[in-house]
C-alpha cells in the first residue's frame, strides 16, 4: 500500500458537488455585495446581505451574529440572529476594532494574515 487515499466520486455525485460549490460561491458573492437584491417578508429568514452585514460590525459584541450561509435558522436556534431594520450600516461601522489600521486594499487584506505587508513596512 502506497499510503495514498483514493476518493472515488461517481459522475452524479460530482455534479451535485459542483452545483453545491457554485451555489456557495454565488451566495457568498451576493451576501457580501452592496446590491439591494431582496426585500420582503423572507428577508429575516434568509441570510441576505443586509442581514449578514451585521456580522461584519467592528466590535465582537455587535459582530458575533448572523453566521448563516443560506438561512438564519441556525442563528435563530443558537440566539445569534440579529437584524435592526432602522439601522444603516456604513463602511465606517465595518472592520476589526482591535486592529484599526487593518489594510483596506483587497490584495493587502489577502496577504495580511501572513504578515507580508508588515514585513514590507519594516524594510
Amino acid at each position: 500500500m502506497s499510503g495514498h487515499c483514493h476518493l472515488h466520486i461517481k459522475p452524479r455525485q460530482a455534479n451535485v458537488l459542483i452545483l453545491l460549490v457554485v451555489a456557495v460561491v454565488l451566495q457568498l458573492l451576493l451576501q457580501h455585495s452592496n446590491v439591494a437584491y431582496f426585500s420582503g417578508p423572507l428577508k429575516k429568514m434568509l441570510a441576505i446581505n443586509i442581514v449578514h452585514r451585521f456580522h461584519h460590525l467592528g466590535t465582537a459584541k455587535e459582530g458575533d451574529v448572523n453566521f448563516g450561509l443560506f438561512t438564519s435558522l441556525t442563528d435563530r436556534l443558537l440566539g445569534t440572529s440579529y437584524f435592526d431594520e432602522d439601522r444603516t450600516i456604513g463602511t465606517e461601522d465595518i472592520g476589526i476594532s482591535t486592529q484599526p489600521n487593518y489594510p483596506i486594499g483587497y490584495l493587502s487584506q489577502l496577504t495580511e494574515p501572513f504578515g507580508l505587508d508588515r514585513q514590507q513596512k519594516k524594510h
